[in-house]
């Protein structure tokens, strides 16, 4: 029998899964946002003429948790943050990602963690989907 080291089975396994992989080569680790209008929370405007939509949450965290913390990724632009608890780490993604359908330009998705309290999003300022 061969082991294989994680990292190649871990690669391996987003292939198979079609994970949104960006520009910067892979996936932010966690949570992903959800598929474009399968949002769980409405797409909010944070400020600065940008955009967060395609939420996912897990663990428990809410709607009004994730604005809260979502918020800040106007201020962030696409750089990691930590706000209201949360760690957030971002990969930027263009225009063959899985979310391309509802943004032009780059945009970053979001993956947040506060323990077991998970929420991730997109954020960006060339929003087009009007689904």
């Amino acid at each position: 029998m061969r082991i294989l080291p994680a990292a190649i089975l871990t690669a391996a396994a987003c292939a198979l899964a079609a994970c949104g992989a960006g520009p910067t080569g892979g996936p932010a680790p966690g949570l992903q946002p959800s598929t474009v209008g399968d949002g769980q929370c409405p797409a909010t405007s944070p400020g600065g003429g940008s955009t967060v939509a395609e939420f996912a949450l897990a663990g428990g965290a809410t709607c009004r948790t994730a604005e809260v913390v979502a918020k800040q990724a106007a201020v962030a632009q696409g750089n990691p943050y930590v706000a209201d608890g949360f760690s957030c780490s971002a990969t930027a993604e263009g225009p063959v990602s899985r979310w391309s359908l509802a943004w032009g330009g780059t945009y970053y998705a979001y993956s947040c963690a506060d323990g077991s309290l998970e929420v991730a999003f997109a954020w960006g300022t060339d929003y087009t989907y009007s689904g």
